[in-house]
């Protein structure tokens, strides 16, 4: 109604949340409504898992370092907040990635999409796999049958099946269960790619598709952009913009959601120092806590959310000067498969990916532990994650001596896992929310784990709230 102000709390700061107040404020501000939004953040900073550091020269990167551009929302977002001109891309002599075998980087085969060869010649030509293993993967294009039974499967279970375990273990887990930080044999095809899901039906070869996407994109001469972006200070420029622009007033640090209630047709957002009325309420938290704040509104939908699996990782960044390492850095980064035996998971070279990340003549580099595969690591004390993640880092890549500094981030529970099963949890969730009219549950633990899809949902949701008033 006219003159009404529409009351929205948004609970939790990470990205989801920050682009939700974002645009409601966008919205608001371009069509004249009257609005109070009230961002709620039970830590003392905002972010969440992205967060930046920089001193002395170094931009250091807790958490993830850039954004696929596919999904474009990301993208788009930076583009509105006037964030343009900072987006940088990987740098060109570096876009390629090694992987730990037999105790050494060896060089994943140019021409891999998701793991899955486009080119066949440097993929027959690399030591990575056996050549028993390398037949096996050739016999996708001839010998793919339709997967007729319709049922969701596992990533892993899909691919062994396709290409043989040899191809899993290698080079399919470390890259596809790293985005995860996940077993590859326990999530989802359906959840965490689609296409293949829809593809596999039919029987379609994967290897042929590759291979044909990569002919009808190629133009000679000229080479491919990067598919990631960054910003220029880190992407804690994102969370320091959007914060910015939603305003100091509009949010509340070290404040947690105790519970809600339900008030008519508005909200009642319990907390240690006084409730909050709200007419909507968007929930902006890991399935856990949010489980917590619903309960009171429907244990149904409570019990969904809490049963969304997660687990640990750590981060752990060391800076050296370059002449140090014997390595040439010439990469992005490494992959690890659990075959050879390390801690690590995934390393990545920091100033060799992006550009001024590090003074001349240093190096920053960063090793990933944890996951599904190890989830006790993460939890180890600092001392001993730097001595376990330098100690490796010192055999894959020749490094004498002692880093000039290091840095240790913990993510303890923060990584969602899209099970087999995970596309019909999600539906009964999303059924569940619309039986509460002003609940809205975002996050990353429902439709994709990346920025874009964290700022898609966040937009969606504000449009949601927003769409009565334009009636």
């Amino acid at each position: 109604m006219p003159g009404t102000t529409l009351r929205v709390v948004v609970a939790g700061g990470g990205i989801s949340g920050l682009a939700t107040a974002h645009a409601l404020i966008r919205e608001a501000n371009r069509e004249g409504r009257d609005l109070r939004v009230t961002l709620l953040e039970s830590s003392r900073r905002l972010g969440g898992n992205v967060h930046t550091e920089r001193f002395d020269g170094y931009v250091v990167e807790s958490g993830p370092d850039s954004f696929v551009v596919s999904r474009p929302h990301a993208l788009h977002l930076c583009e509105d907040l006037g964030l343009g001109p900072k987006l940088v891309e990987t740098r060109p002599e570096n876009r390629r990635v090694y992987i730990a075998r037999g105790r050494k980087l060896v060089r994943v085969p140019e021409g891999l999409v998701l793991g899955i060869p486009s080119r066949l010649r440097p993929f027959l030509r690399s030591p990575l796999l056996s050549m028993k293993g390398k037949l096996r993967v050739l016999r996708e294009m001839v010998g793919s049958s339709p997967e007729t039974s319709g049922g969701d499967v596992s990533v892993g279970e899909f691919l062994q099946r396709r290409f043989g375990r040899e191809m899993v273990d290698v080079i399919l887990e470390p890259l596809l269960g790293g985005i995860y930080a996940g077993d590859a044999f326990r999530l989802s095809l359906r959840s965490t790619f689609p296409d293949w899901f829809a593809e596999s039906g039919g029987g379609a070869s994967l290897l042929r598709a590759a291979r044909s996407a990569r002919k009808s994109k190629g133009t000679a001469g000229e080479a491919p952009r990067s598919p990631f972006r960054s910003l220029a200070g880190g992407m804690g420029e994102l969370v320091e913009t959007l914060a910015d622009r939603i305003g100091k007033g509009a949010v509340r640090l070290g404040t947690k959601v105790l519970g809600v209630e339900r008030r008519g047709a508005a909200f009642r957002v319990l907390l240690a120092d006084g409730d909050i009325e709200a007419d909507h309420l968007v929930v902006a938290l890991p399935a856990g806590p949010a489980a917590q704040v619903v309960a009171s509104l429907d244990q149904a939908l409570s019990g969904e959310l809490a049963g969304i699996e997660y687990v640990s990782t750590a981060v752990v960044t060391l800076a050296y000067a370059r002449a140090q390492i014997h390595h040439p850095l010439d990469a992005a980064g490494f992959l690890v498969p659990r075959t050879e035996g390390f801690k690590m998971t995934a390393g990545t070279f920091i100033s060799s990916k992006w550009q001024a990340r590090a003074p001349e003549g240093a190096a920053l580099v960063r090793g990933f532990v944890g996951g599904a595969h190890d989830e006790g690591t993460a939890s180890r004390s600092d001392e001993e994650l730097v001595s376990i993640v330098g100690g490796e880092l010192r055999a894959l890549l020749g490094i004498t001596g002692e880093p000039r500094f290091s840095r240790v981030s913990r993510y303890i529970k923060s990584s969602p896992q899209p099970m087999v099963g995970h596309f019909e949890r999600v539906a009964r969730i999303k059924a569940l929310v619309e039986q509460i009219p002003g609940l809205h549950v975002i996050g990353n633990a429902y439709d994709g784990v990346g920025i874009p899809d964290c700022v898609r949902l966040a937009e969606e949701a504000a449009a949601r709230i927003s769409r009565p008033s334009k009636s």
